[in-house]
């Protein structure tokens, strides 16, 4: 069976589909539409965040598909946050890739560890305009930044959940776990070991993993994180973490 994907389009996700070929039929669009795609039964199988997955979690019986994914853990040069030197506050944050999520999350680290409590926006502007900005992958980080995976485990001790493929529970499919395996990129491992460069750092060499598989590990992690997010009311319900292919007949 040919299934309709929904994605979202960012950069950072793009691993976990970008060998889609002939295998299905792939719609690029936000966070928010990918959600409601799949709830509205556009499509079958949908790339969601954690607060996508709890937009849609009272509307429907979802099941987390256990492929591929993406989550890190530790040091990972994903996500950087680069600042002025000698700030004594941080009042804007320019974030071009950013999501719903990815804003949350960011903005709840900075809160918890930091007591920084700021806004993001991804509007064009200078880097010279803002006190501080984000970037991926660590292209273009400046001399004075953080790596947000590092400071969200040391900040919570469990790794950061980001992106997973979700189905319908009523259409749940053992077939669905091959697809999602079989689009993703071909070089794609299922954890990808990051060393910071020797070159670029003062202090103890950091280290870390880009997590491209889902896992018992990321299952916990996601389950605390949307605590977490309940917790700052960034969402409104947790969401059941239930997995395509276990039993859930009790639960009715």
């Amino acid at each position: 069976m040919k299934y309709k994907i929904a994605v979202i389009e960012n950069k950072l996700f793009e691993p976990l589909y970008n060998n889609i070929g002939s295998d299905g039929f792939l719609i690029k669009t936000t966070e928010e539409k990918a959600a409601d795609l799949l709830q509205s039964n556009q499509v079958e199988i949908a790339l969601l965040t954690p607060t996508a997955l709890a937009r849609i979690s009272k509307k429907g019986d979802w099941r987390i598909i256990p492929s591929t994914a993406l989550a890190t853990k530790g040091y990972a040069e994903l996500l950087t946050l680069s600042f002025k030197q000698n700030l004594n506050s941080i009042d804007s944050i320019y974030f071009e890739d950013a999501n719903y999520y990815l804003k949350s999350i960011i903005q709840l680290l900075l809160a918890e560890k930091f007591d920084i409590h700021t806004k993001i926006s991804s509007d064009k502007v200078s880097k010279d305009e803002v006190d501080a900005y984000i970037s991926c992958f660590a292209e273009q980080a400046g001399e004075f930044s953080i790596d947000i995976s590092e400071e969200w485990f040391d900040a919570f001790e469990f790794p950061l959940p980001i992106a997973f493929w979700v189905t319908s529970g009523e259409i749940e499919n053992a077939d669905m776990i091959e697809l999602t395996n079989s689009i993703k990129d071909k070089l794609l491992t299922n954890y990808e070991t990051i060393n910071e460069n020797a070159e670029r750092t003062k202090y103890q060499q950091r280290s870390g993993e880009i997590i491209w598989k889902w896992s018992e590990e990321i299952e916990n992690a996601l389950d605390k994180t949307m605590d977490l997010l309940f917790y700052h009311q960034i969402i409104n319900d947790i969401p059941d973490t239930k997995i395509l292919g276990r039993d859930y007949s009790d639960d009715d």
